[in-house]
């Protein structure tokens, strides 16, 4: 994993596992292939912390003319939390419940910045906090999520498909 440093000398990793951006990951919110998706970027940091940026270049994902729409605020903040799991435990974790509470509007055009922390951990469960900002960084999101860490029958249940080899590190023994 490449790692690069930034101005306050917190070191930086984009989050990446095998696969991504492949026709058996083509996910919404994160994967540079998908027509039709965010394409954000997560980068994982020291204390089990994560941070995205996604900056809307279109209207599609508006709501109200020129505000970016809730629900796509909420799957913003969903991977955000999902990759803070994945770039700080190195496990693919799925989503079990989120509490969101929206701050003020965002606009379509602005840089949305957002940043998560894993705050608790429990066996195979983790609870992760989250603030997404807009460019004045102020909150425009701000909740917390319950995560579990798949195994791997869990996963292939999940996915109706067998877990390819090279992301088996990523799923519970």
């Amino acid at each position: 994993m490449k790692r690069t440093r930034i101005k306050n000398s917190v070191e930086i990793s984009p989050v990446t596992f095998p696969l991504q951006n492949s026709d058996a990951h083509n996910g919404f919110v994160n994967s540079k292939n998908n027509p039709w998706g965010l394409k954000a970027e997560f980068f994982v940091e020291e204390n089990n912390t994560c941070r995205c940026e996604w900056t809307n270049t279109h209207t599609n994902f508006q709501g109200f003319a020129n505000i970016i729409h809730g629900g796509i605020l909420a799957t913003l903040a969903d991977e955000l939390m999902a990759n803070n799991v994945l770039g700080s435990l190195n496990k693919f974790a799925m989503s079990l419940k989120a509490e969101l509470e929206w701050q003020r509007p965002a606009k379509v055009s602005e840089k949305i910045t957002g940043r998560s922390q894993i705050y608790f951990r429990l066996g195979s469960f983790v609870l992760v906090r989250f603030e997404l900002l807009n460019e004045k960084q102020k909150p425009v999101l701000t909740g917390t999520g319950v995560f579990y860490l798949l195994n791997r029958q869990q996963f292939e249940r999940a996915t109706s498909q067998p877990l390819p080899p090279e992301l088996i590190p990523y799923v519970r023994p």
